[in-house]
Formats: structure tokens, C-alpha cells, sequence
């Protein structure tokens, strides 16, 4: 008996009507084309044939086919009629099922097709259910696996996003050698003799809706040669400069993947591969189409990068960290998942440090398991994904993410910070105002800070400085989140002042003082004769609170010979405080230590910004202060 192909919508069975607002498709129309080339690039990713060394490769390609082409035409446009009716009096229906008759009634169709190579093909294609097949073409939010075809399932929406006609042909050949050729329509409930209809139809066998998997049935423009699969959206949607789009998708979320030869790319007459990446990352950043890639990739390339491995992370295999330092990068971190998808850019690092980062999960144990936390739009983990064990999640991502802040520390710990702003605020301040969308993509926060409860700031006007330069400090607290000190925290009373200059109003010789001549300098010491330098800027903390280490940076307003000095400030007076080591950063010149622990002379020119390594002869816990002056 010869089996009957054509398109078939099942019966609803009296029960619930399918209307145009389809969740699985809406939740992909804001951005179509991006939405589509990241589900895209992972199911093939994650479907890669690990018997085949070659990269995995997807073509984009846009062509016009056929009108007898598209498999039943005929059938397919009566259905269009059938449900145009079924809603006679909403505009929406009516102009959506226009064009769609519109576009079918023209000699040529516009179509998207999408190819992979080097993978393994959909799986199952004869079998009935639970196989990778049945849940592209049938199942919802079925795809519970962790290889292949996303974790959810509802990838598979984002094509009929892009379609004018909601159809799109599947066609695919296995690794057994097994063919498969389905068409699936994802339209609305209508009536066809006498039967209410699901939204939902089929074209391939009638019976059951089966695939057709006969080779020499399958039609010539869909039939798979090798192993892989082909997508063709019918009605493509008319976007300018399509190839583009789907570029700057492909780069932003599979950089990792692209730069290391997992991935190849063609959109058109484009191809984005480890050879193109660079240019096309460097246009995307020329263009500010995207704001990070290009930091992450310098990350990944550069010889100054730093690299934290845990080769075991919670016992589930391993984990990878790289870090670039670079006043202009954005305090970032790309969680990449081991297929080279980056799942989102992790922030709210409170550090002054400015930096990229790239995290990738190596070890195929805490991949599985952080793939099956990620939320449906692949853009976060989430520890409520784990049903049966949150708390194990809670914990496993609490690690996670205190293992990747450590690390920034520690970086942080080991470099001058480079950042002008009011000296302190940054401490209890977001990163950036975006980084309030963690609020949105529900990433799970850990080691929180408390918010300054009062945050003083007094600006007062004063003459040009005619008395040692006091910066009030805090050597930092190794069990705190950020690094950069400098306000007292213990009631002393913080100063901002013009020019970037700051001195405690009511230390003696300070801006609230009144007084005038030098400061005491302590019973052994002489009063300074000098003449004290205005600063355009300053900045101190500390590096090793153990070893006295701490890191000077100012900025002079005149050229002349320097000499540092730092002091304890205290709650009657200033008490000196001997250096015994000091280093000029930039040069890695060692500086001069005067009999009185003082460093210096030393040159400055008139706004050059200099950075000192100083250590102190026994290591101290309070507020110090800095006085800078022309010999």
C-alpha cells in the first residue's frame, strides 16, 4: 500500500485553538536574525562528530526557489485560506495571512537555508519518539539531553521568527546513514471538512505525521549528501544587510569557539573564521556594534594575560580563567561554556582594576551541570534550574563565582590602579550603570557588600597649597572585596579637595586648621624647609599589608627635585614613619632612602603621572598621610 505524503494539521479535538501569538515564536521576534544564529551555531556545536577533526561549519545562504519548489503548494495555500477565515474580523489575522498568500503566489519564493558540516546529523529519524528528531520537529521544550539541540528545546522557534510563511523544511542524513525530510507550519487553529485543526501542521507522511526517510523521495533542493542538517526557512524575511547581522551574533557569542577553530561560519558571500576574527572584531568595535569581544579576544592572545587553572573545580573536572589588564577594558568576564558559546558577561567586580576576563569550563563533568543551569534563553545560570538539588547549585555557583572574584583580586592586589574619580566613592558604587542588569538576568551574587551608610564629602575652596599634602589611607583588608582605600573607615573625617589634592580638615597645618609654617614632625625629626608641591592628583593604598608595601601615585604641578614622606596620622599629631625600600614602577628604578626614611630627590615634571613602590620598616595598620615637596 503506497503511503500518502502531503501536509496534514491534526485535529484539536475540541481542545484549545492555536493563535498568531506563539510564546516559542514571540519570545525570538524582538531579535530574529540574532536569536536565530546563536540557537543555530550551538545545536551544531554541541552536535559536533568528535570523529571529525575538521571545525564544525554552518552556511547562512539566502535564495529565491521555485514556486513548485515548496513542497504541495496548492494544499498549503487552501490552508492559508482556511485559517484566514477562521478569524474574519481580526486585523491581524487578515494581514498576516495576506502576505502569506501574497508571498506564496509569486514565482519565486524567498528563502534562508541553513547547512552544518562535520557534525552528526539528527539522530532517531525512524524511530518514534524521545529521539533528537522528534523533539526538533515535535516535541515542546523537549530537549533534555545535555549534547545536541540546546537544553530546552525551545531554540527551535527562532527560524519561524524570521518567516513570513511560520514553515520551515527540516532535512538531514545521520551517522547511520539514515535520511530524514519533514516540513513543519506553525500557523493558527482553523477548519478543514468539518475538522477544527490544531495550529501546527506537518508535510511528509499523513499517517502519524511521519518523516519521509527514503532517499530517492526526498526532493533534490533538500536532500543531504552527507552527514548534517539543512534548515530552510520558506518566506525569509525581507532585513537589510542580513549577513551582517548575523556576523556581529556570531562573533559576539562564539569568539572562543571561532578563534579556536571550533567553529567557520558563512553568512552570504562572508565568512568568519580564526583568520577573519581579528578584522571583524576590530570593525564590530570601529562601528560600536559591540562593546566587549574585542577586549575578551586580546584577553585570549596576549602574552600579558594571565591564566588561573583549577584542575579539578569541586571535583567535576576542569576550569580556566584569563585576565588583561587595561585602563580602557570593562571590568568584565566572558562565561564560556565548552562548546566556545559565551553565555553571558559576568560583572560587579568592586575593584578599581580595570579589566577583561575569559572563564571557560573544560572539564565535561561541570560543563553538563552548568549547561543544565542555564535559563531557556541560554544567557545565565540559575540555581533554581537544579529541581532536585538547588542548594547544591547554590553552592557549586557560589564557588564558582567567588573563585573567579579572587582571582580579579588578586590581580588587583598586585597593580596600581589607574582610575581618576572622587577619591573613595568608586568602593561603594557599581562598576558601571549596566551593571544594575544583573538585578534583570537574575545572576546570582555572591560575597555582597553592605552600603556605605554616610558618605561625607566636603569640597572647600582654598588658596595655593603652602603645607605638606596629607592623603589619608587604609592599608587593605584581605577579606575585603575591594582593594582601594581612601577614606579612613574608623571616624576619621574624609576630605575631598580641590585640584585632587586631599588633607584631613582637622589635621594640623590642613585646609581646617588655619594654621600656617610647617608641621611637627615629631621630637627626633627637624621641621622640613622645603617647599611643598600642589598635585594635580593622588592616590595611595596598600599592596601586602604583612610586608608594609604600599603604592604612591601622584600627579606634580611643577617640575623640581621630590621628596616623599609618609606619616602615621594620629589622633594628636603625626608620627613619622621610616621607609626603608622604594621603586619608581614605570622604570623599575629604585629611589634614594635619606637617613631619616625619607625618598628622594628624585625628578618630576610638571604633569607627568608617577607611581612608587614603598616599603615601610615595620608594617603598620592606620591612616597614613604623604607629604610631597621641591628640594
Amino acid at each position: 500500500m503506497t503511503e500518502i505524503v502531503g501536509w496534514r494539521f491534526p485535529s484539536n479535538d475540541n481542545g484549545e485553538d492555536d493563535d498568531l501569538n506563539n510564546p516559542g515564536i514571540e519570545s525570538f521576534n524582538d531579535t530574529p536574525l540574532n536569536s536565530l544564529a546563536r540557537e543555530i551555531c550551538q545545536n551544531s556545536l554541541d552536535a559536533k562528530n568528535s570523529s571529525n577533526n575538521n571545525p564544525v561549519e554552518i552556511n547562512f545562504s539566502k535564495l529565491e526557489i521555485n514556486k513548485d519548489e515548496f513542497p504541495a503548494i496548492s494544499d498549503f495555500q487552501e490552508i492559508l485560506h482556511a485559517c484566514k477565515a477562521y478569524r474574519p474580523n481580526s486585523k491581524k489575522f487578515q494581514a498576516f495571512f495576506d502576505k502569506a498568500l501574497l508571498i506564496t503566489s509569486q514565482k519565486k519564493i524567498p528563502c534562508l537555508m541553513i547547512s552544518d558540516h562535520n557534525t552528526t546529523g539528527l539522530m532517531g529519524v525512524g524511530d518514534n519518539k524521545h529521539t533528537d528528531w522528534y523533539k526538533l520537529t515535535k516535541a515542546v521544550g523537549g530537549s533534555d539531553k545535555a549534547e545536541g539541540l540546546g537544553s530546552f528545546g525551545i531554540g527551535k522557534f527562532a527560524p519561524y521568527a524570521n518567516s513570513d510563511l511560520r514553515t520551515v523544511f527540516y532535512s538531514t542524513k545521520n551517522l547511520k546513514n539514515e535520511f530524514g525530510f519533514q516540513g513543519v507550519s506553525r500557523l493558527v487553529t482553523h477548519e478543514m471538512g468539518g475538522i477544527t485543526t490544531r495550529g501546527t501542521g506537518y508535510f511528509g507522511i499523513r499517517d502519524r505525521n511521519r518523516p519521509i526517510i527514503e532517499k530517492s523521495s526526498i526532493p533534490k533542493l533538500y536532500l543531504r549528501e552527507e552527514c548534517g542538517t539543512n534548515i530552510l526557512i520558506t518566506g525569509f524575511k525581507e532585513i537589510e544587510d542580513w549577513e551582517s547581522e548575523i556576523i556581529s551574533a556570531v562573533v559576539t557569542n562564539f569568539f572562543y569557539a571561532l578563534m579556536t577553530q571550533k567553529l567557520i561560519v558563512r553568512a552570504g558571500n562572508k565568512e568568519i573564521n580564526s583568520s577573519t576574527l581579528p578584522g571583524i572584531i576590530q570593525k564590530l568595535k570601529e562601528e560600536k556594534k559591540d562593546s566587549y569581544t574585542a577586549a575578551y579576544y586580546a584577553t585570549l592572545t596576549s602574552s600579558d594575560s594571565k591564566e588561573f587553572i583549577n584542575e579539578n573545580f569541586e571535583g567535576m573536572g576542569k576550569i580556566s580563567l584569563k585576565i588583561l589588564t587595561d585602563k580602557d577594558y570593562p571590568k568584565r568576564v566572558a562565561m564560556v561554556r565548552g562548546s566556545g558559546m559565551k553565555i553571558f558577561d559576568k560583572g560587579n567586580f568592586l575593584t578599581p582594576l580595570r579589566f577583561a576576563g575569559v572563564f571557560n569550563v573544560i572539564g565535561d563533568p561541570i560543563n553538563k551541570y552548568l549547561k543544565s543551569l542555564e535559563n531557556p534563553q541560554h544567557n545565565n545560570f540559575l540555581k533554581a534550574r537544579d529541581e532536585e538539588d538547588p542548594k547544591k547549585a547554590e553552592r557549586i555557583l557560589g564557588k564558582l563565582y567567588s573563585w573567579i572574584n579572587s582571582k580579579v583580586k588578586s590581580i588587583a592586589e598586585e597593580q596600581a590602579a589607574e582610575e581618576v574619580d572622587i577619591e573613595g566613592v568608586s568602593k561603594f558604587l557599581p562598576d558601571d550603570l549596566d551593571d544594575d542588569t544583573k538585578k534583570s538576568n537574575g545572576e546570582d551574587v555572591e560575597n555582597k557588600t553592605e552600603a556605605a551608610t554616610d558618605i561625607p564629602i566636603i569640597i572647600k575652596s582654598r588658596d595655593p597649597y603652602t603645607q605638606p599634602i596629607y592623603i589619608p589611607s587604609e592599608p587593605t583588608d584581605s577579606n575585603e572585596e575591594d582593594p582601594d582605600f581612601e577614606f579612613e573607615k574608623r571616624g576619621q573625617k574624609k576630605t575631598t579637595k580641590k585640584g585632587g589634592s586631599g588633607t584631613p580638615a582637622d589635621a594640623p597645618g590642613g585646609a581646617g586648621s588655619g594654621k600656617g609654617g610647617g608641621r611637627s614632625a615629631g621630637p627626633d625629626k627637624p621641621k622640613l624647609s622645603s617647599v611643598p608641591v600642589e598635585l594635580n592628583y593622588q592616590r595611595l593604598f596598600s599592596t601586602d599589608i604583612s610586608g608594609g608595601s604600599y603604592v604612591v601615585t601622584f600627579i606634580p604641578k611643577i617640575t623640581a627635585n621630590g621628596i616623599l614622606e609618609l606619616f602615621c596620622i594620629g589622633e594628636v599629631g603625626q608620627e613619622i614613619v621610616e621607609i626603608i625600600g622604594a621603586k619608581l614602577i614605570s622604570l623599575d628604578q629604585r629611589l634614594p632612602i635619606d637617613t631619616d626614611g625619607r625618598v628622594g630627590p628624585f625628578d618630576m615634571n610638571a604633569g607627568e603621572r608617577y607611581t612608587l613602590e614603598v616599603r615601610l620598616k615595620n608594617p603598620l595598620r592606620c591612616a597614613l598621610g604623604v607629604s610631597i615637596n621641591a628640594d
